[in-house]
């Protein structure tokens, strides 16, 4: 896989490579910082593991029939967005789910690793 960053651009091939999913999370995260403007400055500003939290519902809400009943609602109080953004999240399939995921994990790295 690469990604190639240019001037306020970003490419990412997985032309040749067998890292799909990891192409997928890659192209996700670029998406999030050209796109939607969630960059390194954006996402320093979480100081409380929102990127983490946001994850974490994301995964219990696609897979919560694989925990115990109720397990959900913890996670459902501590999402740390808006409904506009739960529901965003609740709209997307398991696949999409988990690239978005993979992309939050990605830069809650990111937000640990400036901090340090």
């Amino acid at each position: 896989m690469r990604v190639i960053n240019t001037e306020n651009s970003f490419t990412v091939s997985s032309e040749g490579y067998g890292d799909y999913g990891l192409y997928l999370i890659a192209k996700e995260r670029v998406e999030q910082i050209i796109k939607h403007g969630f960059n390194k400055d954006h996402d320093n500003k979480y100081e409380k593991d929102e990127l983490l939290k946001a994850s974490l519902y994301m995964l219990f809400f696609h897979y919560r029939d694989l925990f115990p009943e109720g397990s959900l609602d913890h996670f459902y109080d501590m999402f740390p967005w808006s409904d506009y953004w739960r529901k965003k999240f609740e709209e997307k399939d398991c696949a999409e789910a988990l690239v978005i995921i993979g992309a939050m994990i990605a830069a809650q790295l990111d937000v640990l690793h400036s901090n340090h």
